[in-house]
Parts: structure tokens; sequence; C-alpha cells
């Protein structure tokens, strides 16, 4: 691949792990790849398959309301569905590789979605996520093919977006949990912050805000921290066990807790 900018390309790849855990910064990151290739959008799709369920999905550089449309109108009846989930991940495939001419020509999905939102040449693969339908896809917006330089790049980033797309699911389900326990714990009365190993806060509930309001506890950079020393370093000390896979000291657990 001559045409290969390194550094543009290894910044990208470095961006789509960021996005993972950032979901965010997912356009940036797939317009920067885009731009490496000559494509106008780019559609990421991650469907749940038992659900139908849209966990993970955009489709950027369109109308914001293209993706929900798609999904919505065209996703059920889209005979390259099942095409694309018998495929094997990571295949490069085109548009014209999952349907005949004759299909294409005949159906109300590429005369009243394609062509209206200009989605020609659509090119990518199917990540291969269990249990869910996955596709990572480009279009330009002329008929006018990738080049193979084009698709090389793409072929290079689908392993890095289907392992950073397993990682956007975990992340996900974890926030699930968290918020599930800590609305249960609210049931308490209590305030109640729930903190990742990094020590930033993945929950908070109405009065642990308010405790906040009231400077019994502070959060900076969404870091918890005690007006006591004592208890900051009690803190620091469950945190660094949690983080290292160690049993937190029961003493100074029972001093955080009872703060």
């Amino acid at each position: 691949m001559g045409n290969l900018d390194t550094e543009a390309f290894l910044k990208a790849l470095r961006s789509v792990y960021e996005a993972a855990l950032e979901p965010e910064l997912w356009p940036d990151v797939v317009n920067s790849i885009a731009d490496m290739i000559n494509a106008e959008s780019t559609h990421l799709m991650v469907v749940d398959a038992k659900t139908g369920g849209d966990v993970l999905g955009f489709l950027e550089r369109q109308d914001p309301a293209a993706h929900a449309e798609y999904l919505e109108h065209y996703f059920e009846h889209d005979i390259r569905v099942p095409r694309l989930a018998a495929a094997r991940a990571g295949e490069i495939l085109r548009d014209r590789d999952v349907w005949t001419e004759e299909e294409r020509l005949s159906s109300p999905l590429y005369h009243d979605y394609q062509r209206v939102h200009r989605l020609y040449e659509i090119t990518g693969a199917p990540l291969g996520v269990d249990g869910h339908l996955t596709w990572l896809g480009f279009s330009r917006n002329r008929p006018s093919p990738f080049e193979d330089d084009a698709e090389g790049i793409i072929k290079l980033m689908v392993p890095h977006f289907r392992q950073a797309v397993r990682i956007a699911l975990e992340v996900g389900n974890a926030r699930i949990r968290t918020d599930a326990l800590g609305q249960l714990w609210s049931d308490s009365g209590r305030g109640v912050l729930i903190l990742a190993p990094d020590g930033k806060v993945a929950f908070s509930n109405v009065e642990a805000q308010s405790m906040c309001q009231r400077r019994l506890i502070r959060l900076t950079a969404d870091k918890l921290s005690f007006r006591e020393g004592g208890l900051n370093k009690l803190l620091a000390i469950n945190i660094s066990a949690l983080r290292d896979g160690r049993s937190p000291p029961a003493t100074a657990a029972a001093g955080v807790a009872a703060a």
C-alpha cells in the first residue's frame, strides 16, 4: 500500500481503542479513516442478535436520522443481512458482492434509501462479534469504486474495530450493572458513590450529590476526597488494593464505610 500514511494510520489505530472507552470519540475516529480512503460516509452496525436492539451503531456524515431510518424501515427486510451474517469475519465485501444487480435495482432499499442518501460503493466487512450482527462499512457519494489501497486500509482496521467493539460492549454492560447496583443501594436512603479502580466516580445518587453541596465530601475531576487527610489515606489504600486484585484491609474498609 504505497499511499498509506503510516503516521496517520497509527494515530487512527490508537483512537479506535480510545473510542471503545469514550463513545463520543467514534465520529472523529471513523471520519479520520474515511478521509484516508476518500470515503464520505461510515456505517458501524452492532445489533443484538436476540433482541434486535441497536447496541452501538451510527451512520456518520449523513442525515442524523438516516441510521434510525434504516433500522426502522429497511433492516428487517434487507436481503443482504443474512448474507453478511454468514460471511467470514473480516472478509472485505462490496455492495455488489452481497446482492445481484437485479436485486439491487428492484429494491426499495436501494432506490428510496441508498440513492436518496447517496450511499454508493459500500465496502466493508462483518466484525464477527459473538451474539451480534456487526458491520463496518464505508461508502462514497458517487459511483466510484474504492481502490485496492483503500480496501487494504479497511482490512487492516477491521480486527481492531472488532476488538474495540468487544471492549465497548463490556464497558457498556459494566456501566449497566453499576447503575443497577447503585440504584439498589440507594433504596437504603443513604448517599452512594461507586468508584472505578482508577478512583473515578462511576455512580453517585442524589444523597451523595447533596453531601457534595454541603461539602461533606468533594468530587474533583470525578474523583472523591474527604476533608480529613486520614480518610483520604484509607480511601487510597482501598482503591490500590482493588486495582491490584487484593482484598482491602478490613480496618481501612470499615473506616471509609463509616465516613
